[in-house]
């Protein structure tokens, strides 16, 4: 789960976690890269 301060701004380092599992998700379909919703809905711990 991410948390954030009061002020909403997130740490660098929960950014760069967060970008790291986002580019770990995506594929390649020729010359595309894709994701797919249902991993990505992972993302927002919900």
């Amino acid at each position: 789960m991410i948390h954030t301060p009061k002020n909403n701004r997130m740490k660098q380092e929960e950014i760069r976690l967060l970008y790291q599992r986002f580019e770990q998700m995506a594929c390649v379909s020729g010359d595309v890269e894709c994701w797919s919703v249902r991993e990505l809905w992972e993302l927002t711990d919900v």
